[in-house]
């Protein structure tokens, strides 16, 4: 019997008995193991047997297994030899397999959530196998079904296969790409082969293209990277031994123009090298000159200088940021206070010891800021917000607030006002206060929120002078309360209740044609109530009205209910060429569902050659009823013959339309006469100076294009209401006017008129 006991570190032993048969036994406990790279604890016991031929069988248990970095943990395996017959069992956390040899050495591993780390990168095989067959060559092959890659900030997922022999490997896959759980790249299929030493590996995807040769003995390549998009990049870079080098090219969409950034970069073992060369782009609106970026040092330490960047808006400077450094060593991280100036000027700092620390300070300049986009939102601002923003760990919280008020200028409103904010947002809430002053009135609204998905805004107006220029023209003073709900950032809530005075004017526009609606980003409720206190003064094309209104308006905006009751308390009104004033009066809108109603009561009188004209208008506006009458009384036709000679304006109440509808009989016989004789007839009521009462007949007849015959007779006997007579026009752009007549008792008149409309 002969035994070896080997210790320190680690335990061998070994017995052999040296009888008739060799046999013996070999127990390790936690022996170091290393060869090529591969490493490992090992734990177990073999025992073999040698007659005719060698048998053995044992377990052998290999702990904290690592292959060149690659961590593989714990694998255990049961061994059987039986001459030139081999079986092997091997398990280790997600990997089960076996290896045998028979006439041949074949081998097959299942894996299964199987892990492999490699510093602080995983690899994560859902599924997949791999095996090899020693034949006449040693051939493997295999298959990831679905296998991820993780790394701090980016992760890779795909599936994969793989074929070859030692000699010779071909590989091929089709990966998705995350950066902070954003997909960078999507679809992107590799192919590798690796022959006699010479890996070449080719990507491809939609945007993407990427090359790499490199000979594993020497140690030396080359790699080719190129994207398309909003942002391109082209990338080459040289391998060699522990060195790279190479330089990139990166274009980007901006303002309509493309703009290019440039830079370089050296890799030596740990020595890291960078530079962005300084770039200068004018668009049509934005232009900036960036001066440069370098960075050098090593993975324990790195300095870098930020060389400064300068933007302009429309030629004017937005924004200008001073040359800072950054140094950064281990897990650590320190910038010099990074200054700017320009629409806000501050500075910001940012560390890193344990945790993250950011700090920004400072002041936004409103007047600066104003010079950009007071156009576009149709504001001027004149002042100052301080702000003060802090970041710590996932801990950050911004403060605001103006040291005096602001004074503002806007297109919404008719008078100067001034406002203060203060605001502060923090991880678990979003608080702002928010005043407005003017002259005789004020507004205030405050924002609160726990969660930046769910708002809720209270507000209170008093005496806030409104102006209104889009399509409807507006003074209002207004006041107002109420609150605006949002849920999660997809549906709007509006109560509340406003009173109102002041004044509209109103001009009718040609309605344009249905078209598809456009849907609204998020689903908009109201429910809103309103009135006058003082009442409104409305101008529309045919005059002015005194009224005062009373409503309310619920439901969804695409599908918004409404009714509004105006009550026209006075009014002066224009049509056929006549005033008309207008008495106590009701207009009622109404829209609940698929009912859309305007409903008039209108009343209304005129003076009419001597005679008080009443005019009633009620029920719908789209066929409503008409009652009218004289004193002293005159008939129908009468009245009607009296207001067809003046003509119809543009109008926004339905007067004329509803007329319209007694005339039918005097136009049917007054249109005839005029296509016939291609004359201009205009039928009407006159009254002597001695007070008699009669109709008037006039036809005006044009001869060529700068002169015209006009005719004119009448039921009364007064002599300059019967003529006949001529006008004629100048051919150049000129409002004058020759006009000559001839009455009954044969007098002439003459009569030159130069007509001219003053602006006051």
């Amino acid at each position: 019997m002969l035994e070896l006991l080997l210790r320190e570190p680690g335990l061998a032993e070994l017995k052999l008995n040296l009888s008739k048969n060799l046999e013996g036994s070999l127990t390790l406990k936690e022996l170091p193991l290393s060869y090529r790279g591969a490493y490992a604890l090992l734990d177990g016991k073999v025992s073999f047997k040698k007659d005719e031929q060698l048998s053995a069988r044992g377990r052998l248990t290999a702990r904290k297994l690592g292959y060149r970095g690659l961590t593989l943990g714990t694998a255990r395996a049961e061994l059987f030899v039986e001459g030139p017959k081999l079986r092997a069992y091997l398990r280790a956390p997600g990997l089960y397999g076996e290896v045998r040899k028979e006439t041949h050495l074949y081998g097959r591993f299942i894996l299964s959530d199987f892990r492999l780390g490699y510093g602080p990168a995983e690899l994560l095989v859902k599924r997949g196998f791999l095996s090899f067959r020693k034949e006449d060559g040693l051939t493997f092959s295999g298959k990831l079904e679905s296998f991820r890659v993780t790394a701090p900030q980016a992760r890779l997922e795909g599936s994969a296969e793989l074929k070859g022999r030692p000699d010779e490997l071909k590989a091929s896959a089709e990966v998705d790409l995350f950066v902070r759980e954003k997909p960078v790249e999507k679809d992107l299929k590799l192919t590798l082969l690796l022959t006699n030493g010479e890996l070449k590996l080719k990507g491809a995807s939609e945007k993407t293209r990427l090359r790499l040769l490199y000979a594993l003995e020497k140690r030396v390549g080359n790699l080719k990277l190129t994207r398309k998009g909003k942002l391109s990049l082209k990338a080459e870079a040289s391998l060699k031994q522990n060195e790279a080098h190479g330089r990139f090219t990166a274009r980007y969409a901006l303002d309509g123009k493309p703009a290019t950034l440039k830079g370089r970069f050296f890799l030596k073992e740990d020595r890291l090298r960078l530079t962005v060369d300084p770039s200068y782009y004018e668009g049509a609106k934005l232009s900036y000159a960036f001066k440069g970026l370098s960075v050098e040092g090593s993975k324990d330490a790195l300095t870098g200088v930020f060389k400064g960047l300068k933007v302009e808006l429309l030629k004017k400077e937005f924004l200008t940021v001073k040359e800072s450094r950054f140094y950064a060593r281990g897990s650590s991280f320190r910038l010099e206070p990074l200054r700017f100036s320009g629409v806000a000027e501050g500075s910001v700092t940012l560390r890193k010891e344990q945790e993250l620390e950011l700090k920004a300070e400072g002041v936004l300049r409103l007047d600066r800021l104003s010079r950009h986009v007071g156009s576009l939102i149709k504001h001027n601002l004149k002042g100052v917000v301080n702000f003060i923003f802090t970041s710590r760990g996932g801990e950050f919280k911004l403060t605001f607030r103006t040291p005096e008020a602001i004074k503002v200028f806007s297109d919404f409103f008719y008078e100067p006002f001034t406002v203060g904010v203060s605001g502060e947002v923090r991880p678990d809430a979003v608080l702002m206060g928010f005043s407005m002053w003017f002259k005789k009135g004020y507004g205030t609204a405050f924002v609160l929120s726990n969660d930046y998905r769910n708002f809720s805004l209270s507000y209170e107006l008093k005496g806030v002078p409104l102006r209104l220029v889009d399509g409807v023209r507006a003074r209002l003073l207004s006041s107002a309360n109420g609150r605006l709900e949002v849920k999660e950032l997809k549906r709007l809530y509006l109560t509340g209740s406003a009173v109102v005075d002041g004044f509209v004017k109103l001009e009718k526009t040609e309605k344009k044609a249905a078209g598809e609606k456009k849907k609204l980003p998020v689903e908009f409720y109201l429910d809103y109530r309103f009135k006058t206190a003082k009442g409104i003064e409305v101008r529309l094309p045919e005059g002015r009205v005194l009224s005062s209104l009373e409503g309310r308006a619920w439901g969804r905006l695409e599908e918004l209910n409404y009714r509004v009751k105006a009550f026209l308390r006075s009014g002066k009104l224009r049509y056929f060429g006549r005033e008309f004033y207008l008495k106590s009066s009701v207009i009622e809108l109404v829209k609940e569902g698929e009912h859309e109603e305007m409903r008039l009561d209108l009343t209304l009188n005129a003076d009419l050659e001597g005679y008080k004209l009443f005019l009633k208008i009620y029920g719908s506006a789209d066929d409503p009823r008409v009652y009218y009458f004289s004193e002293p009384p005159l008939s129908k036709e009468e009245i009607l013959m009296a207001l067809i000679g003046g003509g119809t304006e543009e109008s926004f109440l339905p007067v004329a339309e509803a007329l319209s509808k007694e005339f039918k009989t005097v136009g049917r016989v007054k249109g005839f006469l005029e296509r016939l004789f291609d004359v201009q007839i205009t039928l009407g009521f006159i009254t002597s100076p001695t007070g008699e009462v009669g109709t008037v007949a006039r036809l005006k007849k044009k001869i060529g294009k700068y002169l015209s015959l006009v005719y004119q007779t009448s039921s009364i006997k007064e002599r300059r209401s019967n003529y006949y007579g001529g006008e004629a026009v100048p051919p150049a752009d000129l409002e004058l006017v020759f006009q000559f007549n001839v009455y009954s008792d044969q007098s002439r008149e003459y009569k030159f008129r130069y007509t001219r409309e003053f602006d006051f």
